[in-house]
């Protein structure tokens, strides 16, 4: 698909200016510098937690925010150039929008979709034309969990309640066919992130809860496989204890068809890890992060975030841990015995965190810039909607 672009200029980067850049020390070897593309002012949204956004046909990225906008109950946005973040829709909170959801939306051959608490819905940025496209209040069905992903016939995957569904191209995604649904207990319960599907399709996926019970009493949660006949199976149930334990980010695949993700707990230190589950099944431990309190190692602490493979490196990011306990934006080499910090928001601490603070997002590949949100910081004016916290930034991580 090519990619279009208005208005300002995008190069290796994805801004030729920035409203705000910060650079950082050498880390292993090599200096990024940080460019806060736009922050949050409630009126265009508020406070991004979960969810990846998407590049739209001009390359500007798309995402959502589950706050802000004209009733409090989320925006859809979309940065068009630097310092320029705008709100494309402001949901309703009530029928027949609903309330937007933390999640990554998909863009399927110009189109935006994503899923509200109520809806699948669907907006091409340059006409700003909202739609909703499935209506899961409709039908009576539970909420989404998280957006959907696409085979290469349009089909739409994704999870609602403990249900793993398909909705198909040729009914206009008005046909929804539940392909497996959890037990909510050894199976797992609650898949709070989007699906992965491999060449075959498989769906894989994890839930936060579930599973085995020894440690965790809701369960420390699993990371499952569903076969195109809905034969399911758990390929690893996380104990809590030096494995991680309570996954909320999703999964990334490589060519060979193994998985990776993180755990939002556990590990040897309690701040989470990276794991890997082989094509051939289980789970097994690659990294413990260690950036708490108790265990004071700068790192990255409790990620939350679905990872972004390049290569044979994995980035992340993290709401705590980092030089200023502000949050990390992270990098993990598959096989090596650590993690490199590429960027520490708020890194002196104590407020004014102009260059964002609290990274709940997973990162787009633009060039090898990295694009991501964070939760605050940003616009921190005592005056302005969010104060001294600020309402939170899209910015941009670029190599030196």
């Amino acid at each position: 698909m090519s990619m279009r672009v208005r208005g300002a200029t995008f190069a290796a980067g994805l801004c030729t200016a920035a409203v705000l850049a910060f650079s950082s020390p050498t880390i292993a070897g090599t200096s990024y510098s940080e460019s806060v593309i736009g922050t949050f002012e409630n009126s265009n949204g508020l406070e991004p937690t979960l969810g990846t956004p998407a590049f739209d046909d001009f390359s500007h990225p798309v995402g959502v925010t589950a706050e802000g906008g004209t009733s409090n109950a989320g925006v859809i946005y979309e940065a068009v150039g630097p310092g320029e973040l705008n709100a494309l829709w402001s949901f309703s909170g009530s029928y027949p929008d609903g309330q937007a959801l933390p999640s990554s939306p998909i863009n399927y051959k110009g189109t935006i979709f994503g899923v509200s608490t109520s809806a699948l819905w669907a907006i091409i940025p340059d006409e700003s034309n909202f739609q909703i496209v499935y209506s899961f209040f409709d039908h009576q069905q539970a909420a989404p969990n998280a957006g959907v992903i696409a085979d290469g016939k349009g089909n739409f995957y994704g999870t609602n309640g403990d249900t793993i569904y398909e909705l198909t191209a040729k009914s206009n995604y008005q046909k929804y066919k539940a392909l497996y649904t959890l037990n909510g207990t050894t199976d797992g319960h609650i898949p709070t992130s989007e699906l992965v599907r491999d060449k075959t399709g498989n769906l894989y996926g994890v839930t936060t809860y579930g599973g085995d019970f020894t440690n965790c009493q809701p369960g420390c949660g699993t990371v499952f496989k569903v076969t195109p006949r809905g034969a399911f199976s758990v390929l690893c149930a996380f104990t809590g204890g030096s494995d991680g334990g309570w996954p909320i980010g999703g999964l990334v695949m490589d060519k060979q068809g193994n998985l990776y993700g993180t755990t939002s707990s556990g590990g040897t230190t309690g701040a989470g890890a990276i794991y890997e589950a082989p094509a051939g099944g289980g789970c097994k431990t690659l990294y413990s992060f260690g950036g708490t309190i108790a265990h004071p190692k700068v790192d990255a602490s409790n990620p939350e975030a679905t990872l972004t493979l390049i290569g044979s490196t994995l980035y992340g990011t993290s709401a705590g841990g980092g030089h200023g306990i502000g949050g990390t934006v992270f990098s993990y080499r598959i096989g090596s015995r650590k993690d490199n910090l590429l960027w520490s928001f708020c890194e002196g601490g104590g407020g004014n965190c102009t260059d964002g603070q609290a990274s709940y997002s997973g990162l787009m590949n633009f060039g090898g810039a990295l694009i991501g949100t964070t939760a605050a910081g940003g616009d921190v004016n005592p005056n302005g909607p969010c104060g001294n916290s600020g309402c939170g930034t899209v910015f941009e991580l670029t190599p030196q």
